[in-house]
């Protein structure tokens, strides 16, 4: 399965080598701001979610890339956003869990 373009690679085998320790991951924040001082404990299930979310985006990707080749255009459309779906879940889950916004992010429906 190709992930070339779609940047899952590194975060794919992050995921596969936490799993593998069946401890929950401790993650230390970057200490920009004095809120982002805390250590964070990530269970093991939310990992497994996540790595599962990462392995059906890469999976679409490879659909999409496909759909699009055979010129089945909606079909890739479609797989698209279901994609897009799975990595705004897991956007807002990261959120969740203490990360930072990216600079310059702002809610759709705030532009």
């Amino acid at each position: 399965m190709s992930t070339s373009g779609f940047g899952f690679d590194l975060v794919v085998e992050l995921a596969q080598k936490c799993l593998a320790t069946p401890v929950a991951l401790v993650v230390t924040p970057h200490k920009k701001a004095a809120s982002m001082d805390e250590e964070i404990e990530i269970s093991k299930a939310k990992l497994t979610a996540w790595a599962e979310s990462l392995f059906h985006m890469n999976h679409h990707g490879t659909l999409v890339q496909r759909e699009i080749q055979a010129g089945n255009y909606d079909r890739a459309a479609h797989l698209a956003e279901r994609t897009r779906k799975r990595a705004w879940q897991m956007l807002n889950e990261l959120f969740g869990c203490g990360a930072e916004k990216p600079k310059g992010y702002c809610e759709a429906d705030t532009k």
